[in-house]
């Protein structure tokens, strides 16, 4: 009989096509896969898909890691799978703690996640790298020099998630509510044309392996559905 191989999606929601590609990849490495799911909710649909459901904390927490570090050690999780981005910087404080354990995390370094969780430090990295980019500025840098920034601009929260909050400005009323909110935002250029995702797989050693480009038809709370 060949070696078991399990993977877990954390936050499963219903992702149920991408349990069955971890499968199907699993199986295509001659290893025998067994399928594991996180989530809040009973409700879930890949909860129910997956070969093993299970009851969590909410990723912030205290009680997630402890809980899902419990879980990978009694299951024996050879990986364990991030599917939203709050998880991102928890899973990347703690990834050394998994591998103690012989889990793996598909996560990034945690210097990595908290420039792409922080669009200020998404904008000063993709400048300083010297790769295009729109331009962009706080709310009230904008009012105030309003001349250098045409309506329409596009808005969104610095820390923001599921593009809650993001909008497109177009008039001056609105970019002071923006500023008034409470909220960070920022203000960037609008940027017109087709709407492209580029996905990268990199190996372990952060060397880029392959990359997916593909035109965004549809979105649905941040995710591209087509």
């Amino acid at each position: 009989m060949s070696e078991r191989f399990t993977v877990l999606i954390s936050s499963a929601g219903r992702r149920v096509a991408l349990m069955d590609a971890f499968r199907r990849s699993v199986e295509a490495m001659g290893l025998r896969p067994r399928l594991l799911a996180v989530d809040m909710s009973r409700l879930s649909a890949a909860f129910h898909h997956a070969d093993e459901g299970f009851l969590v904390p909410r990723c912030t927490d205290e009680a997630f890691v402890p809980e899902m570090l419990h879980l990978c050690e009694r299951h024996g999780v050879d990986l364990l799978v991030p599917t939203i981005d709050p998880e991102l910087p928890v899973y990347a404080a703690h990834r050394e703690a998994f591998a103690r354990i012989g889990t793996t995390v598909a996560v990034s370094a945690p210097e990595v996640v908290a420039i792409g969780g922080d669009k200020h430090r998404t904008h000063r990295w993709l400048t300083g790298s010297g790769l295009p980019t729109v331009r962009q500025a706080s709310p009230e840098q904008v009012l105030a020099e309003p001349a250098r920034w045409p309506l329409p601009l596009f808005a969104k929260p610095a820390a923001g998630s599921a593009s809650i909050g993001a909008q497109v400005v177009r008039d001056e009323a609105t970019l002071r509510r923006l500023a008034e909110s409470g909220t960070d935002y920022v203000v960037q250029e609008l940027a017109s044309g087709a709407e492209h995702t580029i996905d990268l797989y990199c190996d372990r050693q952060g060397r880029l392996r392959c990359a997916v480009p593909r035109r965004r038809l549809e979105v649905r709370a941040g995710e591209v559905s087509k």
